[in-house]
């Protein structure tokens, strides 16, 4: 009977001691559950935040758009008004009648000009189609002698129409048409003389506002009266011009 008693108290005892370590092991996997469900809302929770930032930089980078058009400088084209000029010879003749014997006279010389014009592009990729206008006040050094009488040009009022192509996205290829009113000198007389224009000319893209060119023109004038001479000039120009766009 007491061997049963004190058998009945170990055991009470050693339960009494491996409760509290059940109870504590119990305790931390309750916990443990606890954290892992935390940790797996926590990371619900920041997946939808990773997410929406992923779509919002997609959306920004969406959003920017390739650049239109060449991508060039702003002073790649051949569109807007210009001033600027050009310095040329010209190698001229004249039908001069009157004199003892009628005869041509060489008006020979050097020249230059300013001028003020306006021209517009339209672009198609590499090629484009471009219209202008320009009108310019013309010096000339042009003179020649027949019969013991002096012949010079003194100066000149031109218009003409630009008509031409673009090509490579820097070189202006265009026919040039247009009038001139022309002052000439000489049997002790002035007269205007009236001529039309043609010829053609290349300008050329510095990737800044200002351009280069160069150019052929033709001009005929009608037949004057200078003095007691009849006088019908015509001359070839080679003319090298700088111009501001703007």
């Amino acid at each position: 009977m007491k061997n049963y008693l004190y058998a009945s108290v170990a055991a009470c005892i050693l339960c009494a001691a491996t409760m509290p370590a059940h109870a504590q092991s119990n305790y931390n996997n309750v916990k443990g559950d606890t954290n892992t469900t935390s940790d797996m809302r926590y990371m619900n929770d920041q997946r939808p935040l990773e997410q929406t930032s992923s779509i919002e930089r997609t959306e920004t980078v969406n959003t920017i758009e390739p650049a239109a058009g060449r991508p060039d400088s702003d002073f790649d084209d051949f569109t807007g008004f210009y001033f600027g000029g050009d310095v040329g010879y010209g190698i001229g003749t004249a039908d001069v009648g009157g004199l003892a014997t009628s005869t041509d006279v060489g008006l020979d010389g050097a020249n230059g000009s300013l001028l003020l014009g306006y021209g517009f592009e339209h672009n198609f990729s590499w090629l484009g189609g471009y219209a202008g206008i320009e009108l310019a006040y013309e010096f000339s050094g042009q003179d020649g002698e027949a019969g013991g009488v002096d012949f010079e040009k003194d100066h000149a009022w031109n218009i003409s129409f630009r008509p031409g192509l673009t090509m490579w996205q820097d070189t202006l290829g265009y026919a040039i048409l247009g009038y001139s009113r022309a002052e000439y000198n000489g049997a002790g007389d002035d007269e205007d003389f009236n001529g039309f224009i043609a010829g053609a000319g290349a300008e050329f893209d510095t990737n800044t506002a200002f351009k280069t060119r160069i150019e052929y023109t033709y001009t005929n004038y009608g037949e004057e009266d200078l003095g007691a001479t009849s006088f019908e000039p015509q001359e070839n120009n080679v003319k090298l011009g700088f111009l501001f766009r703007f």
